[in-house]
């Protein structure tokens, strides 16, 4: 008999660090998260950058010297 019980302490430890690393997955998911989100607003603001460049070239408003001489 006694080898077929069990410590109810170390179970419940066992199953709190689970949850620890449960709840510690879940926090890193949504850092990556934040950091994606945050990767792509950057990209989409140099992506409207780069058009309103492109725009102001095909206007006439800068030509190819300015545009090289203000990426300098």
């Amino acid at each position: 008999m006694p080898k077929m019980m069990q410590n109810p302490f170390t179970v419940m430890r066992r199953w709190l660090n689970y949850e620890i690393l449960d709840l510690e997955a879940i926090l890193e998911a949504i850092a990556k998260k934040s950091e994606m989100d945050e990767r792509k607003r950057s990209m989409v603001a140099k992506r409207e950058a780069d058009m309103l460049k492109l725009d102001n070239m095909r206007q006439g408003k800068d030509n190819i010297y300015t545009f090289f001489m203000s990426n300098a």
